[in-house]
């Protein structure tokens, strides 16, 4: 499937801004089919110009409380997939299709590096659905030591494509993210 050229036109249709009143049309049939929440935009939703920008909205102060005394808090709307264990040598598991961490963030040589006895590293995997707010903020309190775009492809991360699609995340087009925090190793790596 030309699933790339499939993507640039929904990218082109998305960034077209329409006249106003078909442009309201299209994004309040969007909220009305996703249960988007239009109170919750920054700003009155009739003035987005097109959908890319309804799409990557900003939310109103307040709109997702964040506990700022958790170690670790969701960062971004969506639903959690799956949340693990990364094995010793970095093999991980979701849903029921195997990963492999190097793979993954594509570096070979310092992961995963050898786990000190009684220590693990977690995993944990949310998908945003086409009606989830669609901005990424920083689920810890971390340094960012390094960052790697990854070109790929822009399959949909969809529950069901993830079964279907063997290897989907390491096929994907991502950012990883490298760092450090209070606990070691941090990694956090949104895929396209």
């Amino acid at each position: 499937l030309p699933l790339r050229k499939f993507s640039r036109v929904v990218g082109f249709v998305n960034e077209t801004q329409f006249p106003s009143g078909i442009q309201n049309r299209l994004i309040k049939t969007f909220a009305s089919l996703y249960g988007i929440n239009l109170e919750e935009c920054e700003r009155d939703w009739q003035q987005y110009t097109s959908m890319q920008e309804f799409f990557t909205r900003a939310l109103k102060a307040g709109a997702r409380p964040i506990d700022h005394q958790a170690a670790l808090v969701s960062p971004a709307d969506g639903v959690v997939l799956q949340c693990g264990v990364v094995g010793q040598e970095g093999e991980l598991c979701i849903k029921g299709v195997p990963y492999d961490e190097r793979e993954f963030v594509q570096e070979d040589a310092s992961i995963p590096a050898p786990l000190q006895r009684g220590t693990q590293r977690l995993f944990c995997i949310i998908y945003l659905a086409p009606g989830d707010y669609h901005r990424f903020h920083s689920p810890a309190t971390w340094r960012l030591c390094s960052y790697t775009h990854i070109s790929g492809h822009l399959y949909s991360v969809h529950p069901l494509a993830v079964k279907w699609l063997t290897g989907l995340f390491c096929l994907n087009e991502r950012v990883v993210l490298k760092g450090k925090w209070q606990f070691g190793k941090f990694i956090y790596a949104p895929v396209g």
